[in-house]
């Protein structure tokens, strides 16, 4: 993030929303924004994206990523599908990331 604001980086960039769209919801004090997504595969895996400014540091971006597979787990797999989870992480959650850090 260039301007190292977090807060702003997901409001303005990430959901494209400015404050005033936001004032019915206000309560009086500060407020932050956040992006949940749900995103499944055709086998039946999803994984649960979550990016938010970090609270404790509003120079970073929070960013949960969920990974759930179909069945019974396996320990044989887990391995595998950290790797495959964090594999998405680091090209498309990154690259979604890098593109939205260009725009505006």
């Amino acid at each position: 993030m260039a301007d190292r604001d977090a807060r702003s980086f997901v409001q303005l960039r990430l959901l494209g929303k400015d404050e005033p769209s936001l004032d019915r919801l206000l309560r009086g004090g500060d407020f932050w924004t956040g992006l949940k997504l749900g995103l499944s595969a055709p086998d039946g895996s999803f994984y649960l994206l979550t990016l938010e400014p970090w609270l404790a540091d509003n120079q970073a971006i929070f960013v949960d990523l969920d990974a759930q597979f179909p069945g019974v787990a396996n320990l044989d797999d887990v391995r595998a599908r950290a790797r495959e989870a964090h594999e998405y992480a680091q090209t498309a959650v990154k690259e979604y990331l890098d593109i939205a850090e260009q725009t505006l």
